[in-house]
């Protein structure tokens, strides 16, 4: 009695000890057996919302588009052009050599206002298709996960029943070789952990395919290591089947696209029709002529240009030396020039400038004004 008894205990030693060793090896072997590393799907969800490529791509298009409609709602460039004649064009006032133009073109009225409108259905579009691309990456982390939950639970399943068949498998072995136990039972125990470890392998091979698909997701390598799924929450769903179908449509995204679609095209007949309209033109012309001077007497320092187009022009009122000062300035060198100005209806009045040659004495610039039938010596006149 005594010796049965002790000999149980070291078969109880042994079972427990060769446990310790499988259990080691499994370890070492399939470091993801380990519970300890394990996927959190918070993680995985907050990782794939920030990586996916697909859900950057349809945020980085929103966003482009979203800025489209302040471009096509606001005016055109405005446009400045520049001419130089290669031959100086002839005119009443002298020869033309510099032609600047600026011109803005203004759309009809309510051209711009629809333009953007339309635009902006393209944005709102686009955002629908961001948020349907969060949803759809959403839907896959959570079905993928929840495959891989399942195929670690079916391999710790496995891998506990094949880890107490492995000790019966020992005990049966021990037994046989005491000479208490049959050999039978140890070559069953044995084709059973095979059967075991054939169903391990598929189930590994199937695991190595989903975490492919979910390291996709999170835009990783394929062969990124995500530990062990962890229990999944799952709240129970308390609609009935006619309001989920509500829900969905009144939230589903490609419905909500398709209804900015089809508001864009509202816009687009209606800027159809604008488009009979004539848009405005507005353009200014500035015409650069060459100055030429002359001799001035008797007048205070003012300035005239003789340039054509919108260029201001300061007309100066007569000296209080009169003549006297005239003749002072007359014996400086310059050139004379006589313009023609046409004035409809101001009557018989006479006016007359002169300009002095800046490149070969700077110096004041002269002018006057003199009544009707009085040159003075050395004042071209020019009627009005």
């Amino acid at each position: 009695m005594k010796h049965s008894m002790m000999k149980i205990s070291w078969m109880f030693i042994t079972i427990l000890l060769l446990a310790g060793v499988a259990r080691a090896r499994q370890l070492q072997e399939n470091p993801m057996a380990d519970t300890s590393a394990v996927a959190n799907l918070s993680e995985i969800i907050e990782i794939a919302l920030k990586e996916n490529p697909g859900i950057r791509s349809a945020e980085k298009r929103y966003r482009a588009l979203l800025a489209v409609p302040a471009q096509v709602s606001s005016l055109p460039d405005p446009v400045l052009g520049y001419t130089r004649w290669v031959k100086n064009v002839e005119t009443r006032v002298g020869p033309q050599e510099n032609v600047f133009v600026l011109s803005q073109r203004i759309p009809f009225p309510g051209k711009l206002g629809l333009k953007g409108k339309i635009a902006l259905q393209d944005a709102e579009a686009a955002r629908q298709d961001y948020e349907a691309a969060r949803r759809d990456v959403l839907f896959k982390v959570k079905s993928t996960y929840a495959d891989l939950y399942n195929i670690d639970q079916s391999l710790r399943i496995l891998r506990t029943y094949k880890r107490i068949l492995r000790d019966f498998a020992d005990v049966a072995a021990t037994k046989y070789a005491t000479g208490s136990g049959i050999q039978a039972q140890v070559l069953k125990a044995q084709v059973e952990i095979s059967t075991i470890e054939v169903k391990e392998l598929a189930f590994e091979k199937r695991r190595t395919g989903v975490v492919a698909r979910l390291n996709a997701l999170m835009n990783r390598s394929a062969d990124a290591p995500i530990g062990t799924a962890v229990d999944i929450d799952l709240p129970p769903v308390t609609l009935a089947e006619q309001q989920l179908l509500a829900i969905a449509r009144e939230r589903r995204q490609e419905l909500k696209a398709t209804k900015y679609m089809i508001e864009k095209a509202s816009f687009a007949k209606k800027l159809a029709r604008k488009n009979y309209l004539p848009d405005f033109n507005f353009q200014t012309t500035y015409i650069s002529i060459p100055k030429v001077n002359r001799h001035v007497s008797g007048f205070r320092q003012g300035r005239l240009f003789g340039d054509a187009g919108h260029q201001p022009a300061d007309l100066a009122r007569p000296a209080a030396g009169g003549r006297g000062a005239g003749h002072r300035d007359a014996n400086r060198p310059a050139v004379s020039i006589r313009q023609s100005l046409e004035n409809r209806g101001s009557g018989d009045c006479r006016y007359s400038f002169s300009v002095k040659n800046p490149a070969r004495n700077p110096g004041p610039v002269r002018t006057g004004i003199a009544g009707a039938g009085r040159n003075e010596p050395g004042v071209g006149a020019v009627g009005l």
